[in-house]
């Protein structure tokens, strides 16, 4: 007999997460990084395609002693070109590096980003020093927090200002 026959071949759909731009960084003490993944469906290698629409989990899975970084919003929807992004925020502590975890909800996959926290080494303003920190001379000093009624209750290097011990030279 004649007649029109079909072979259907049913593939698993591959995605693929890769991260865009690199994936060991550095940032200072304070500070906040933007984390970008693109998802793809690379079922046909030949044109992959970008997968809109899928959460992507960021998540903090290690990090030095003490680690105070967060990402606030770790859950990421890709947009039509594929890409999803969360903000790494350092917090205080320093070291790594931090490794961040990015991974579609349901798949194998994963990407990672290693963050390396460094201690802030310049400032033109107390503005740029992490809190109980001052713009002494172009770098984030400690103040000592003590509280007191005149200089030589302070530690040597300190003044009394205000009721708190702050360093020489600051304003």
């Amino acid at each position: 007999t004649e007649g029109v026959y079909f072979h259907i071949i049913i593939k698993d759909v591959v995605h693929a997460l890769s991260a865009v731009g690199a994936t060991d960084l550095t940032c200072h003490t304070g500070e906040s990084l933007d984390l970008t993944v693109k998802l793809m469906d690379v079922t046909n290698a030949s044109s992959p395609i970008a997968v809109q629409g899928s959460t992507v989990t960021f998540g903090i899975v290690n990090g030095p002693p003490g680690r105070d970084a967060t990402i606030p919003n770790p859950n990421a929807i890709t947009t039509a070109s594929g890409l999803a992004t969360a903000t790494f925020v350092s917090g205080t502590v320093e070291g790594g590096p931090y490794v961040v975890e990015v991974q579609e909800t349901g798949k194998p996959s994963k990407v990672a980003f290693n963050i390396t926290v460094t201690p802030r080494t310049g400032c033109t303003s107390s503005n740029d020093c992490p809190a109980g920190q001052v713009c002494l001379n172009g770098s984030c000093t400690e103040t000592s927090g003590e509280d007191c009624t005149s200089d030589d209750q302070c530690p040597e290097g300190y003044h009394c200002e205000d009721g708190f011990c702050r360093p020489d030279g600051s304003l």
